[in-house]
Formats: C-alpha cells, sequence, structure tokens
C-alpha cells in the first residue's frame, strides 16, 4: 500500500508540475486513475485495506464522488485466490492433512473469495454437500498490523479528497467487525445460535448447518444451500 500511495502521490506531482495548478492536479480523472492503482492493490492486500474498500464501495457518494466509489465496488466480486500451498497449509495446520485426505471431493477452484478467506465446496465422507469456508494463512495478524499502520488508510482518503469527512469512526468500527469475522469458531457458535432461535418460530429463515468435526479456528465447513 505504501507503494501503491507513493506511485499515487507521483500522478498528483506531475499534474501540479506541468499544469501549474493544485486544481488541476485534482483532476477528477487523475482521481479515477489513483483509485484503480488503489483498488488493485486492496484487492491484492486483502484484510484491512480490502475490508475498507468494500465499506466505500457501498457508501455511494456520501463518502466519494459515485465515479469513485464505482471503482471500489470491484472488490464486492472476487479477490484473487490463495495459491495452492497456502490452502493446504491451512488444512495441515489444523487436522494434519490436505483437503483431499479429509473430503471424499474437494473443489480446488473457490467459489468466491473476499477479504479474510475464501470458500469451496466440498462432499464430506457422509455424502454431505458442503461449503468450507478457508481463512488466509496469517490473516488475523496481517490484520492486526494494518490497523496499526492505521494512518495509511487515512493519508489515502486525504490524498485523493484532502476535504473528505473524518474516517477515523469509521476505521475504529472496521476494526472491531473485522478481528471479530477473523474468528471462525466465535462464527460457528453464533450460527448455531440463531439456527436454534428462528428454526422454531421463523421456519422460512434457514441457517445451515455447521459440521465440528469438519471445523476449526481457520477452517468453517457449513451445509451447502444453493
Amino acid at each position: 500500500m505504501g507503494t501503491t500511495l507513493a506511485k499515487a502521490t507521483g500522478k498528483f506531482f506531475v499534474k501540479k508540475t506541468f499544469d501549474r495548478t493544485l486544481k488541476e492536479a485534482r483532476d477528477l480523472k487523475v482521481k479515477i486513475e489513483v483509485a484503480k492503482d488503489i483498488v488493485q492493490s486492496m484487492g491484492e492486500l486483502k484484510g484491512a485495506f480490502m475490508k475498507m474498500g468494500q465499506m466505500l464501495s457501498i457508501s455511494d457518494d456520501l463518502l466519494l464522488p459515485p465515479e469513485i466509489s464505482e471503482l471500489f465496488k470491484e472488490l464486492q466480486k472476487d479477490a484473487p485466490p490463495m495459491p495452492r500451498s497456502d490452502l493446504d497449509k491451512v488444512f495441515l495446520n489444523s487436522f494434519g492433512k490436505i483437503p483431499e485426505g479429509i473430503f471424499k471431493s474437494f473443489d480446488r477452484k473457490p467459489l468466491a473469495a473476499a477479504s479474510i478467506g475464501q470458500v469451496h465446496k466440498a462432499v464430506l465422507p457422509s455424502g454431505d454437500e458442503v461449503a468450507v469456508k478457508v481463512q488466509y494463512p496469517n490473516i488475523l495478524k496481517a490484520t492486526q498490523n494494518d490497523f496499526k499502520n492505521i494512518d495509511q488508510i487515512k493519508k489515502f482518503f486525504s490524498l485523493i479528497f484532502p476535504d473528505v469527512v473524518d474516517v477515523t469512526n469509521l476505521v475504529v468500527e472496521m476494526k472491531r467487525s473485522l478481528l471479530q469475522e477473523c474468528d471462525y469458531v466465535k462464527e460457528r457458535n453464533e450460527m448455531s445460535v440463531f439456527k436454534s432461535s428462528f428454526d422454531k418460530d421463523f421456519p422460512n429463515i434457514h441457517v445451515p448447518n455447521t459440521f465440528e468435526t469438519f471445523c476449526s479456528n481457520s477452517i468453517l465447513t457449513m451445509e451447502f444451500l444453493k
């Protein structure tokens, strides 16, 4: 992100040098170019930076002009998946086996990849179809480090839009929620609570079953729902 911001600053500087006006330097066209670079970096970095981009994408024009917030909607789509070796590493750390040693079948191509993990379709030895959410290696530590460098996130805002509202509260809330999202044990427990709460009074709401034997701190195996 530091490299991307340096590159972005350079684009502003060049524009300012040639046009001689700060107004021209912060022309919308230049901001869009810079935003594209930052969106790409956020997708590759995942964690806190990608989550920030996703939050921006649903803000419409509340924080950023629509031309810019539209770019961040790319981060709602699939992020680059983790390498095969990293995927195996997560399973080896949790179960001492690669996915093929645990499931009857396991689709290596993820159904989706997001800010802290990706989801694969698999079949249990029992024949049950499941969705397996796998957390990126060391993503919790990486996310915690992202928040230590929170000034980088704020610098991003001030670089593109110096008059943007203070995002401190947004960042604080993002930190709280994102660190909770990294806790797959908590998520599985809360899914169970919601399921027991809804099953009786709201039969039209279906919360997937989870399979504890195939879950860990970094893997969450759930009933596959089409």
